[in-house]
């Protein structure tokens, strides 16, 4: 759930402690203004559960960039 909450802060600038986890896949356009130049960025939610494993690997195809989220205390 921390995952999301970090997603749901930058794309939408929003954070409730009351989340849900992420089902299947979410994803955000937000545009950024840096050093003069307009840049889109979409972002992406994907869940973590094992089950949805071969649905978010079809999602990875022609990115450019990403960002690994993880829980430390979660050593499994």
């Amino acid at each position: 759930l921390v995952n999301s909450q970090l997603w749901a802060r930058f794309s939408r600038n929003k954070f409730s402690l009351d989340s849900k986890p992420t089902i299947q896949v979410e994803f955000q356009t937000k545009t950024l203004h840096v050093d003069n130049k307009t840049i889109k960025s979409q972002t992406w939610d994907t869940a973590g559960q094992e089950m949805y494993r071969a649905v978010t690997n079809a999602y990875y195809r022609g990115v450019v960039g990403t960002m690994l989220v993880y829980d430390l205390t979660k050593r499994q």
